[in-house]
């Protein structure tokens, strides 16, 4: 499931920059390819999805669309939304 999911964020960074397309998608791997269950949490794999799924509202102008990032993240779990955040606070005081 995860190279599943790095598949399509690879291909929606590749010039998708449409919200409704991007909505879409988000939609698709909440409902269809939720990656937060137990066996994965360790997955360090997440974290480097989180900072793709960056690159991809960003290259779209859409990292200030919260809404949009809450229903990618979802997913994902709080364990990798919580470390990449805490990694990217570490990188600004560092």
């Amino acid at each position: 499931m995860i190279f599943h999911v790095g598949h399509l964020l690879w291909l929606l960074h590749n010039g998708i920059s449409d919200r409704e397309v991007l909505q879409a998608a988000a939609d698709l791997i909440h409902d269809e390819m939720s990656l937060d269950t137990v066996r994965l949490k360790e997955n360090r794999n997440l974290s480097y999805m989180m900072e793709y799924l960056s690159g991809v509202l960003g290259a779209a102008g859409l990292e200030g669309d919260f809404a949009l990032w809450e229903r990618f993240v979802s997913s994902f779990g709080d364990d990798a939304v919580a470390g990449y955040f805490r990694h990217r606070m570490h990188e600004l005081v560092y």
